[in-house]
C-alpha cells in the first residue's frame, strides 16, 4: 500500500543517511492491540495510524515510515482480545523510539497514535517532553517532535470508541488491505453486555472499575451505511489525513526542509 522507498525497515544505512540529508521526517504509527466490539479486528488502532501515516509519507513523497509500534497503554485492559501494557512501558517504549529518531538526524518526529485517553496522551506527551530534555545536548539543528492522538487534529470529527466512525475506517482499510477487518454479521445495536478477564493484581492497575462498564451502549448509527460504511471510512481517513500533512508541512516550513 505504500512504496517500500519510504519504509524503515527496508533501507539501507547509506539510504537511511540520504533521507536523513534531504527530508529528515519520520513518521511512528502507534496502536494498542485493544477490544472494539465483536465486530472489529482488535488492531483497529495501529491500523488506522498506520493507514493515516501510509498516506501522508505518500503525499510528501518522501521522508521515512517507520513499521507499526504496538505498545500502548490503558486501555480496556480486562475486555475480550486487549493486550495492554502499564504507563510506565508505553512511556519508555515511546522515549526510546524517540530518542532513537533523533539520534539518526531526523528533525521532525511525529509519533500518531490510534488508541487515546488520558493515560495513553500522558505517556505521549511525557516521552515527548523527556526524550527532548535527555537529547538536547547532541542536538545541532531545531527539531520538532509531535506525540498525539490523531483524531485530535480534526476537532469537528468525534470519534466514539469502537462506534461508527472507527468501524467505517476499518472497514475501508480493509478494503484496501484486502482482508476482513470488520465482521458485518456481528454489528452490534442496543446493548451488548462484556465478559470481562480478572487478574490477580486488579487492585493494582492504575485504571479504575468504572472506565470499563460491563454493559456497553451502541451509536444509532451502527446500521446506516452512510455513517457506518466504507465510503464514511474513506471521508474519514482522508480528512485525519489531511490534518496530518497540513500540520507536517507548516512545521517543515519552519524548520526549513
Amino acid at each position: 500500500m505504500v512504496d517500500s522507498n519510504f519504509m524503515y525497515q527496508y533501507l539501507t544505512p547509506p539510504k537511511i543517511q540520504e533521507v536523513v540529508a534531504r527530508c529528515p521526517l519520520v513518521l511512528q504509527p502507534v496502536g494498542l492491540l485493544e477490544w472494539h466490539g465483536d465486530h472489529n479486528a482488535v488492531g483497529m488502532d495501529g491500523l488506522t495510524s498506520q493507514r493515516i501515516c501510509e498516506r501522508v509519507i505518500d503525499r510528501v513523497g518522501d521522508g521515512v515510515l517507520m513499521p507499526t509500534c504496538w505498545i500502548g497503554t490503558y486501555g480496556y485492559v480486562h475486555y475480550p482480545g486487549t493486550l495492554c501494557y502499564d504507563g510506565e512501558t508505553a512511556y519508555r517504549v515511546y522515549k526510546n523510539v524517540i530518542r532513537e529518531c533523533l539520534k539518526l538526524g531526523f528533525r521532525l518526529v511525529l509519533v500518531a497514535s490510534g488508541h487515546g485517553g488520558k493515560w495513553q496522551v500522558r505517556a505521549l506527551e511525557g516521552a515527548r517532553a523527556d526524550a527532548l530534555k535527555e537529547m538536547a545536548p547532541a542536538l545541532k539543528q531545531k527539531v520538532e517532535v509531535l506525540a498525539f492522538v490523531y483524531p485530535t487534529l480534526i476537532p469537528g470529527i468525534s470519534v466514539v470508541h469502537a462506534g461508527e466512525i472507527e468501524t467505517a475506517m476499518l472497514w475501508r482499510i480493509g478494503q484496501e488491505y484486502k482482508v476482513d477487518l470488520v465482521d458485518t454479521e456481528r454489528m452490534p445495536s442496543g446493548q451488548s453486555t462484556i465478559k470481562k478477564y480478572t487478574l490477580p493484581d486488579d487492585d493494582t492497575i492504575d485504571f479504575p472499575a468504572s472506565e470499563e462498564p460491563e454493559t456497553w451502549n451502541w451509536p444509532p448509527g451502527m446500521h446506516d451505511p452512510s455513517r457506518c460504511g466504507p465510503e464514511a471510512g474513506e471521508m474519514a481517513l482522508r480528512s485525519f489525513a489531511d490534518g496530518v500533512y497540513e500540520e507536517i508541512a507548516a512545521i517543515r516550513e519552519e524548520l526549513g526542509f
